[in-house]
């Protein structure tokens, strides 16, 4: 007897629980449009009873229509199935692309940054001092405290807890501590009038570009702009404490200093006063000797300056056009538009 005869000899209840059964164990392992599938064709071979077979049969046949109905929307709407992912991938490699510019951007920065390290370490010193003292670059923004006045053109400056020497850019005051000349006309005059406005007040330091930051003595070089707005380099000039004077260059208030001393000098202001210096002259550019030696002067047509025998400048001059004079005078004879170094005064 094979295992059909056997399950058709079973009692009713016990062919049911064991369809039952099987029929719960292949859900599990085949898809269910199969599996209906096939308790549709085993309900007809294995129930007897009429009624209990075509109702068997009809209702796995719906069952798997339906599911196989399902399977088959399934399998043609995979997009739908992996959109989340296919999502999720493309943000991934939406990432990984701006990770990607990011990094690309980082390292051209830190180029350029060490570009930029490479090029100040490379700069003339004058360069890197412009780099030093940025906090120095005032339009009255940042103030210091005056830690001490040395005469009437330069100045010392607290800046951030290092003093600074800084030299008045575009006037000259009358010496009183030069290491090689006497007390001038007007230069005590001129000191005590920097030490009584400038003394402990706190005080902005304007640099110019077109004179650098350092002079050759490694002095700031700058226009004093006291609390009230007043540029004290100017203010100087205009009550008769200073000269307008021009380094090398045409600084950014050459224009504005020079009328102001034409002004100072018309109204006889300071040192400018009827009888004041009638002993010495009263200009810085004078032709009183300061040196017993040779001086010196370049020929050539861009040539401003002369120097005398104590300064370093006239070594630097070139030998083709170098012209030496045994005084002041007879060089200002044949020069008398070049003015003196201020290396020599």
């Amino acid at each position: 007897m094979n295992i059909l005869e056997k399950y058709k000899a079973l009692p009713s209840t016990h062919q049911l629980g064991i369809a039952a059964g099987l029929f719960i164990v292949l859900l599990f392992v085949l898809p269910s449009t199969i599996v209906f599938a096939l308790g549709a064709i085993a309900s007809y071979k294995l129930i007897d009873k009429r009624t209990w077979k075509y109702t068997a049969v009809g209702v796995l046949s719906v069952f798997s229509f339906f599911a196989g109905i399902l399977w088959i929307a399934d399998d043609t709407q995979p997009t739908t199935v992996n959109a989340p992912v296919e999502q999720k991938q493309a943000q991934t490699n939406e990432n990984t692309q701006q990770e990607a510019v990011s990094t690309t951007t980082e390292q051209s920065v830190t180029r350029a940054e060490t570009s930029l390290e490479n090029e100040q370490e490379e700069a003339p010193q004058e360069s890197a001092s412009e780099l030093e003292v940025p906090q120095a670059q005032s339009t009255a923004s940042a103030t210091y405290s005056v830690a001490d006045v040395v005469d009437g053109d330069t100045v010392k400056l607290n800046i951030n807890g290092t003093v600074e020497t800084i030299r008045l850019i575009g006037i000259d005051t009358p010496e009183t501590v030069h290491p090689s000349k006497p007390v001038e006309c007007f230069g005590i005059e001129a000191s005590n009038k920097a030490k009584a406005v400038l003394t402990g007040k706190t005080v902005s330091l304007e640099t110019d570009a077109s004179q650098g930051t350092r002079d050759k003595y490694g002095r700031l070089l700058g226009y004093i702009i006291l609390s009230d707005g007043t540029n004290f380099n100017k203010m100087m000039i205009e009550q008769g404490y200073a000269y307008e004077y021009t380094y090398s260059t045409p600084y950014k208030y050459q224009s504005a200093f020079k009328a102001t001393e034409q002004a100072a000098r018309a109204s006889g202001a300071g040192l400018w006063a009827e009888g004041v210096c009638d002993e010495q002259s009263a200009t810085p550019d004078a032709t009183t000797t300061t040196s017993s030696g040779k001086w010196y002067v370049s020929s050539h047509y861009s040539s401003k300056y002369y120097y005398c025998e104590e300064s370093d400048g006239w070594k630097s001059l070139s030998e083709k056009y170098l012209e030496m004079y045994d005084s002041e005078a007879d060089l200002l004879a044949d020069f008398p538009n070049h003015t003196l170094h201020e290396s020599c005064q």
